[in-house]
């Protein structure tokens, strides 16, 4: 009685504490490091039944917390989920514009996980859920045929070769 030894992890199989650590620093295409959680918001936003509106492209409930039923365009749906994660994209939503002002553009080489990619031809705007490879490139966006979708660059797209790449700031 009175002597204990400190839990240090991994007597079923968990991570300890300093393998955590050093996973956790680790960019893997996974977690905050890549913007990874942007995507997972945007998916779950995805469940909340939201319709395509420009005149409405606001209606989506608290910041972080989306409402069932809610409205955007592309340009605020990519601003909101950004800004629910605690991504620095502005005080209000921008527009396919003026986003990239509030973006820090990267080359297509240097893409992830949660950037954000505009057509400029199109006008359209939308976020990145891989790194960028061509117009294969799983994209999320809202869009005024599908609402929110999941698709190759191309399909929701068109062209890439009107296309800016850009990072939100934490």
């Amino acid at each position: 009685w009175g002597q204990s030894v400190p839990f240090r992890g991994g007597y079923f199989g968990e991570q300890n504490l300093a393998t955590a650590i050093a996973n956790s620093s680790q960019d893997d295409g996974g977690g905050s490091t890549s913007h990874n959680d942007i995507v997972k918001f945007a998916q779950e936003v995805m469940g909340k039944g939201w319709t395509y509106s420009m005149d409405n492209r606001t209606d989506f409930g608290a910041i972080g917390k989306p409402k069932e039923g809610g409205h955007a365009d592309c340009s605020s749906f990519s601003w909101y989920c950004a800004k629910s994660c605690g991504y620095d994209v502005g005080g209000s939503a921008f527009n396919t514009g003026s986003a990239k002002g509030v973006l820090q553009q990267v080359s297509p080489d240097d893409t992830k996980a949660g950037d954000m990619v505009i057509n400029d031809a199109n006008p359209h705007m939308g976020i990145l859920e891989e790194k960028w490879h061509g117009g294969d490139t799983k994209v999320i966006d809202m869009n005024i045929s599908e609402n929110i979708a999941e698709e190759p660059y191309s399909q929701g797209f068109g062209t890439d070769s009107a296309t800016w790449w850009g990072r939100p700031k934490k």
